[in-house]
C-alpha cells in the first residue's frame, strides 16, 4: 500500500491510498477548527501582513507547531507570551 498527499486544485489537501492491486481510493483531508485563540492569532496576523510561517520564525518554533496551537491540539503554554508580545495581544502577554 502506498500513501501520498497532495494539494488538489481547489488547494485543499488530499490524501490518496494505492493497494496492491493499482486501485487508488482519494480523500480529502479534513481541516481543523481554530479555536477561539487561533481565530484572534489569525486575524491579528491578516491585520500585520504577516504568515503563520513569518510568526512562528519570530517566536521559535515551527509553523506546524504554531498551527497545532491555534487548533488546540497544543497548548503553547511557552510560547503564548511571546506570540502575544509579537502581535500585541494584551492577553497573551500574561499568560
Amino acid at each position: 500500500m502506498k500513501l501520498t498527499a497532495r494539494q488538489s486544485s481547489s488547494r485543499s489537501l488530499e490524501i490518496s491510498k494505492t493497494n496492491g492491486l493499482g486501485q487508488q481510493e482519494v480523500k480529502p483531508l479534513k481541516k481543523r477548527p481554530l479555536t477561539h485563540l487561533g481565530v484572534k492569532i489569525k486575524n491579528r496576523l491578516t491585520e500585520l501582513n504577516k504568515t503563520q510561517y513569518e510568526l512562528a520564525k519570530e517566536i521559535g518554533t515551527s509553523s506546524n507547531y504554531l498551527y497545532l496551537i491555534m487548533t488546540g491540539e497544543r497548548s503553547g503554554r511557552s510560547y503564548l507570551p511571546k506570540i502575544g508580545e509579537v502581535l500585541g495581544i494584551e492577553e497573551l502577554k500574561s499568560a
